[in-house]
């Protein structure tokens, strides 16, 4: 993410999961996440994130096993 942008506030329909490989992430709860920093959303979870810094991160999304 480029320094000072931020996610339109969403609900996520999927397991989603990300790892924190450069800058800052600030989540709307106000949680700041940083290198190495793991985060998981679980489907129906509500928020938006934002960066001042700049954020490098790698996701992925995933179905419930067997679902």
């Amino acid at each position: 993410m480029e320094p000072g942008t931020a996610s339109i506030p969403h609900e996520h329909a999927k397991h989603e999961e990300y790892l924190i490989l450069e800058g800052e992430l600030i989540e709307s709860d106000g949680t700041v996440l940083g290198k190495g920093d793991f985060i998981s959303y679980s489907p129906g979870s509500f928020h938006n994130s934002r960066t001042e810094t700049g954020c490098l991160l790698i996701g992925h999304d995933r179905e419930p096993y067997g679902g």
